[in-house]
């Protein structure tokens, strides 16, 4: 599966973005193993490129423009990770900051507790210390997403980039 998105050439900074989420709901009272392959595609004029992983109740923010990375995330929704262009401000998030875009392809794995956490894991099968582990709303839908954004100021060429799921297998464990 892959998710592609364009930041339009514009005279004014612009957005585009491009998600994979899941149907179903993770919110259902058990433990869930979530193991996934995915691969990051970065435009060659790269200027604004966020890759990041979250779970989600599925809303979408008041902006029009869709500013999950930089702004405060919608009502609901947990990013656990994000990677992009160092040219601009983390210093405002409370997440985990991955290894630099582009990853190529590479197996990750997440454990999503039924009391309301979530935790991201750089190797399959939940291996090692969690790289990031963050609490979850029990008042939303758990929603597993990756999301990828091109985001082009004035003046820079429009990006093209894409996110691409090569497995996914999501196991209720005890």
């Amino acid at each position: 599966m892959e998710a592609r998105t364009w930041g339009p050439s514009s005279g004014a900074s612009c957005w585009g973005e491009a998600s994979v989420r899941t149907a179903y709901d993770f919110n259902d009272g058990q433990r869930w193993l979530i193991d996934f392959t995915w691969e990051t595609l970065v435009a060659p004029a790269r200027h604004v490129d966020w890759f990041g992983i979250q779970v989600t109740d599925g809303g979408l923010p008041s902006s029009a423009n869709l500013f999950w990375m930089e702004n405060e995330n919608p009502a609901g929704t947990v990013t656990l990770g994000i990677a992009g262009d160092d040219r601009h401000i983390w210093n405002s998030k409370t997440v985990a900051r991955l290894p630099e875009s582009p990853f190529g392809v590479s197996d990750w794995s997440m454990l999503i507790h039924p009391e309301g956490t979530a935790e991201l894991y750089l190797k399959p099968g939940a291996q090692g210390p969690p790289y990031a582990q963050r609490p979850l709303d029990s008042s939303h839908p758990w929603h597993w997403r990756l999301v990828a954004i091109d985001g082009t100021s004035g003046g820079y060429p429009r990006g093209d980039n894409a996110i691409r799921l090569h497995k996914f297998s999501a196991d209720a464990i005890r």
